[in-house]
């Protein structure tokens, strides 16, 4: 979903991406930016990550010492007594659709954010999909990952806490 189109328009336009991700996001990527630098050329798609060698803490600090206006999504940039910086809103922002990782979250999770924050994307994420929706919920329910906010449940569905 996400790479194919995007290697589709690369391949249409011929342009080379510029890609905003940083070393610190994974093991993985760092040790690929480690060997390939800024511009990769080596690579089966030539790309530039100028962002790289940054960390998210670099970043953070950036945008608050230049006073840049980031998406509300994100909520407000604060600042922890030790002096680390922190999102009070979604910490990150890929494919609102996609559930990697969501058995991990603590609620509201992804799912139940998106239920208030973007109710007709959250409608189509779990329309069934004979219904043209994605069918989000037939895969959460088997996981046992709640989806339903508060607001449209009742109440939240509390793993942690162990009511129903």
């Amino acid at each position: 979903m996400k790479k194919g189109p995007f290697k589709k328009y690369v391949k249409a336009t011929g342009r080379v991406p510029y890609i905003g991700i940083t070393q610190d996001e994974s093991f993985r990527r760092e040790h690929q930016y480690a060997h390939t630098g800024c511009n990769v050329y080596d690579a089966t798609d030539v790309k530039s990550q100028p962002l790289g060698f940054w960390t998210k803490q670099d970043i953070l600090r950036y945008v608050v010492e230049h006073e840049i206006e980031i998406c509300p999504v994100y909520g407000d940039i604060r600042r922890k007594p030790c002096g680390t910086y922190y999102l009070t809103g979604e910490q990150r922002t890929g494919c609102m659709f996609c559930a990697f990782g969501a058995h991990r979250e603590k609620e509201p999770n992804r799912f139940q954010r998106m239920s208030v924050t973007h109710p007709k994307q959250y409608q189509l994420c779990m329309k069934p999909l004979e219904e043209g929706g994605l069918g989000m919920a037939v895969p959460l329910d088997f996981l046992g990952i709640p989806y339903m906010a508060w607001e449209f449940a009742g109440e939240m569905n509390r793993k942690t806490s162990g009511a129903a």
